[in-house]
């Protein structure tokens, strides 16, 4: 495990009796301390990621489909959980033929928000974050979707706006 130096180092607390006549708090030593904030910071960088980022110039993705689909199978990751917490993000540039577009995130095949796209031949960009709290331990799957209703043709435009989907565990 890669090891850093602190740029600022914790001091001994004076730990004292109140006015209350309890101690304040409990003498920590300086060394355990910095090694807990080393630890904790270390923890928070190694923290799993499944991304998947496309540059521009790529083929489309398109849909016409009246039921809820995920974009692509690149838009579906997997990723361990052990904190209960992820943040996902998604972003690209989307159009329909229509405005009867819907996106939404779903995690282990259930909805877990969703956002109407009013949108017509003009690609407009999304950029969608969300901290999904309450998983379980292990193994989720997070798709980002999407349903076209009253016979809209919808667009990832892909050959000019490059896409993004992250997922990680916070």
């Amino acid at each position: 495990t890669p090891h850093m130096a602190l740029t600022a180092t914790y001091a001994d607390p004076v730990t004292g009796i109140g006015a209350d006549g309890f101690e304040s708090f409990t003498k920590l030593a300086a060394a355990d301390a910095n090694e807990y904030i080393l630890q904790n910071i270390m923890y928070l960088m190694a923290q799993p990621l499944s991304n998947y980022n496309v540059g521009a110039n790529n083929a489309n993705v398109t849909s016409t489909s009246a039921s809820w689909v995920d974009i692509s199978s690149q838009y579906n990751q997997s990723l361990g959980v052990n904190s209960g917490r992820a943040g996902v993000f998604f972003g690209g540039g989307f159009s329909a033929t229509g405005s009867n577009l819907q996106v939404r995130l779903a995690v282990d095949g259930v909805a877990v928000d969703t956002i109407a796209l009013v949108t017509s031949s003009t690609v407009i960009s999304v950029a969608y974050f969300k901290v999904v709290t309450g998983l379980s331990v292990g193994s989720h799957t997070f798709a980002i979707q999407w349903i076209c209703y009253g016979g809209v043709t919808a667009t990832l435009n892909r050959t000019n706006y490059p896409t993004s989907f992250n997922v990680l565990e916070v």
